[in-house]
């Protein structure tokens, strides 16, 4: 029986009051709000950049479709009503809208013919000198999103690219020489202000550079007529931005994307290069999945920028494509690319090849690329560490990879569920992007050496699965789930 002197004894056991609990849970608030923010920020920072490159591409697009469309045929329609200036009494609308992955993006063309400055002749004297003032034409490609389509004026959501277009006979009757015209694009479109230069490979003496216009393009005029000699640098290593440079249209490797170029005499001959800020990719990092480095990591290094396809057809990158570039990281698992010989700062995609550490398994890079775990993504401009994720061999854990039981593909955001009633242990997670979990879920809790656990996957509109896994060291598990 429980005396009326220990009931109340137990009663005035101390706690929280009330207004404790209120304080703390406040503080609390307001950091998991903080933190919320800070992950809405970024998801949308990531959401723009993908809407933006779209809106290149889809720039691009369009400036592809004019360069396979007659000359004559490059004006637009009077409906709706271009501006002023236009080419006009043609079939092309300057203003359109196309919807993309449920995105409306808003397209404006515009059109205008241009004076050659450099033909020798001039609308500017009086009397005119030229009685061909519309040498060639001026084709800006607008592209808009968000509320950009509905206001113009809103340059945070809007690419531009441009391009010329010339008469199939050159803009001029009597010209020896030719014109080199090029554009410079980067994400954001159109690039002003970076430094080109041009440059005979063959020795004629033939050298000309400046930087390019509001629009990002730079005209080279009165250039000598020869077929694949002039070799374009974009870029001089001041501004941020990679040092780009054309290569010979034949090479020992395969097809470059970009290549030398000629000058036809009373033509204008066009290249619009893509360039990109260069990304502060300084370090990889070999840890394990608690973030504790693992020790000495080696592996090969491909990627950076896109150089073009080998004669097989394959990716040749600016890193580690031509030559092997084998890394190894110092004791605490850090590699500074910085010091890596050979190695050239380049945004892109990455991928390592063959990652290794003593006694352990490789998993994934982090962050990582969304299909393939061994390579990650560099965005220009931003700061970019990656994490190596290595699982030790000898720690008691289960590495469980989900997939299609029809397709082979791995199924993420899969519930996986590992148990031991007799140990009264119990976790759970979701598969990531390459449909693969980890058990344990952290370093507090350890799985023990020779149990048996119970494995459960399920995930929407497949069966649940089922199965049981003895762990000594690290137990890699697959599991195929049926749809329903």
């Amino acid at each position: 029986m429980v005396s009326f002197h220990s009931f109340f004894t137990r009663r005035a056991i101390p706690g929280f009051t009330l207004i404790e609990a209120l304080v703390l849970l406040a503080v609390f608030s307001i950091l998991t709000l903080g933190f919320y923010n800070l992950y809405i920020l970024a998801m949308t920072n990531i959401i723009e950049s993908k809407k933006r490159l779209v809106a290149v591409e889809l720039a691009n697009q369009e400036l592809e479709v004019l360069r396979n469309t007659p000359y004559e045929e490059i004006a637009l329609a009077t409906t709706p009503t271009p501006p002023t200036g236009s080419v006009g009494f043609g079939s092309m609308l300057y203003d359109s809208t196309i919807t993309f992955s449920d995105i409306d993006y808003r397209i404006l063309k515009e059109i205008y013919y241009i004076d050659d400055p450099t033909d020798g002749l001039s609308t500017d004297p009086n009397p005119n000198t030229d009685a061909l003032p519309a040498d060639y034409k001026n084709v800006i490609i607008s592209v808009l999103w968000g509320k950009g389509v509905t206001d113009a004026s809103i340059e945070k959501q809007k690419v531009q690219l441009s391009s010329y277009f010339i008469p199939p006979g050159g803009n001029e009757l009597g010209i020896m020489d030719g014109i080199i015209s090029i554009n410079v694009v980067d994400v954001n479109g159109s690039v002003s202000g970076i430094y080109v230069e041009i440059d005979d490979v063959n020795g004629t003496a033939f050298f000309s550079s400046g930087t390019t216009d509001d629009s990002g393009n730079i005209i080279f005029g009165s250039v000598p007529a020869a077929q694949d000699e002039y070799r374009i640098t974009v870029g001089d290593g001041t501004d941020s931005y990679e040092i780009i440079s054309t290569l010979p249209t034949v090479t020992s490797w395969g097809n470059p994307l970009y290549t030398d170029l000629s000058s036809v005499a009373g033509t204008i001959t066009a290249l619009t290069v893509t360039t990109e800020k260069l990304p502060n990719l300084d370090f990889f990092v070999a840890t394990d999945p608690y973030c504790k480095t693992v020790g000495v990591a080696s592996f090969d290094l491909i990627g950076g920028r896109f150089l073009g396809t080998d004669f097989a057809n394959n990716d040749v990158f600016l890193n580690g494509s031509l030559t092997t570039m084998t890394v190894t990281t110092d004791s605490g698992g850090i590699l500074d690319l910085s010091t890596v010989p050979g190695y050239e700062a380049s945004a892109g995609y990455y991928e390592v090849v063959s990652p290794s550490v003593a006694g352990h398994t490789f998993w994934k890079l982090s962050p990582g690329d969304d299909t393939n775990r061994f390579a990650t993504q560099a965005l220009p401009g931003e700061d970019f560490n990656c994490g190596l994720i290595f699982l030790d061999n000898a720690t008691d854990s289960v590495l469980v990879t989900v997939t299609d039981s029809d397709t082979g593909f791995p199924l993420s955001e899969a519930d996986v569920r590992l148990s031991n009633s007799g140990l009264g242990y119990v976790a759970e997670t979701s598969t990531d992007v390459y449909g693969m979990a980890y058990f344990p879920t952290n370093d507090n809790e350890p799985l023990i050496n020779g149990a048996t656990y119970t494995l459960r996957a399920n995930a929407t509109e497949y069966n649940d699965k089922v199965t049981t896994v003895t762990v000594t060291g690290l137990e890699e598990v697959s599991i195929v789930l049926t749809e329903l």
